[in-house]
């Protein structure tokens, strides 16, 4: 599953010493110092470190102002230009499946139109919008405690390129995931395998809860990667240390994880798409971490290729899990095959946060930096 290339959160630092692969880092941008200068009248000014001159954003003005999103997608035909309903324009373009790697790419073997009205002039109230609904998440100071026992404080944006080591940067990273508090619906909070409160209202999760469930998470992939037959791909390392490295990298690629599905986030409500009132617009929690699926798509997907025992005991389990009793006479993974396409109501979590998944989400393209 390929990453996303985001621009709002600290780059992660290189490092020429032997280490385990942390996970995806293509959402790690960027640490160059930010100051903001000037009253709301006066430019923008971004210095940066390392000797780079500072970049000037001279301010703007708009006469139009971001709408809800609603209707986002129009139907070929429709007018291109500036309107009530899309002030700022349109975006627009076609989508074609070269292909069929997934059953719905049949439906794009012909190019299909798309418009989609755009809620904000991105340069012109992107930061504004920001500023205004979303806290800065890296702009703080942590203290960490390195293996050796000794301790560091760290901002990752006022750091100088390539001054932070690699495992401090990823502590960082621990602490200031700590320090956030999330709220999420009932039904959120049960996605991710988090038991809500009472009601069916907004709940607060903090942090220290999601790197609870990152452990968990790991713990119970690991286990399953053990039964017999294994429902998840193993632990990589031929020792006990090599294996324990590997899931040290595991916990990196989730914690990275976290703050990507943030970034995205922000950068719907940069582009006028509030997740406040339009709920489906917050990627928090929800992107590469729990995305539910039809399982039989997973099914489509390993009836075409070649693919691990592992991944047949996998779908048995999520069948047993949602409906044991479907599984009743079922011997062969042909019928296993057959019952499961026959049963759309069947579904999978194909992200991260899947304990049979996250090994393999890991190593199929996330355990690299960018």
């Amino acid at each position: 599953m390929p990453r996303k290339l985001d621009s709002t959160m600290p780059k992660i630092p290189r490092s020429t010493e032997s280490e385990p692969k942390p996970g995806a880092g293509a959402e790690a941008r960027g640490t160059a110092e930010v100051k903001k200068t000037g009253g709301p009248d006066q430019a923008n000014v971004y210095a940066e470190q390392a000797g780079r001159a500072a970049v000037t954003i001279a301010p703007q003005e708009s006469t139009s102002t971001p709408i809800p999103a609603k209707g986002d997608i129009f139907p070929a035909g429709a007018v291109t230009e500036k309107s009530d309903a899309a002030p700022f324009g349109y975006w627009e373009g076609t989508h074609e499946a070269h292909g069929s790697r997934s059953p719905n790419d049949v439906n794009y073997h012909e190019p299909q139109f798309r418009r989609i009205a755009k809620r904000a002039d991105f340069e012109i109230h992107g930061l504004k919008l920001l500023e205004a609904a979303m806290p800065k998440t890296f702009d703080k100071e942590v203290t960490i405690t390195r293996a050796d026992g000794t301790k560091a404080t760290i901002n990752l944006m006022k750091a100088a390129d390539n001054s932070v080591k690699v495992d401090d940067f990823y502590a960082v990273l621990e602490e200031v995931l700590k320090r956030e508090t999330f709220e999420l619906t009932s039904e959120h909070m049960r996605d991710l395998g988090l038991q809500p409160p009472a009601g069916n209202g907004v709940h607060k999760v903090t942090g220290v809860q999601i790197l609870q469930l990152v452990d968990q998470t790991i713990a119970e992939a690991e286990r399953l990667s053990k039964k017999n037959p294994p429902e998840a791909a193993p632990m990589r390392g031929e020792s006990a240390a090599q294996v324990n490295d590997f899931k040290q990298a595991l916990r990196r690629f989730a914690i990275q994880t976290v703050f990507h599905s943030t970034d995205l986030t922000k950068i719907h409500t940069a582009m006028g798409f509030d997740p406040k009132s339009n709920p489906g617009m917050s990627e928090t929690l929800k992107h590469d971490l729990v995305e539910w699926a039809p399982l039989k798509d997973l099914v489509w997907q390993l009836s075409r290729r070649p693919h691990d025992a592992w991944m047949d005991n996998w779908v048995r389990a999520e069948v047993q899990r949602q409906a044991p009793h479907l599984l009743e006479g079922i011997t062969t993974t042909e019928q296993l095959y057959q019952l499961v396409e026959q049963h759309p109501e069947l579904k999978f979590n194909c992200s991260a946060l899947n304990p049979h998944f996250m090994v393999a989400m890991y190593s199929w393209g996330d355990s690299r930096e960018d």
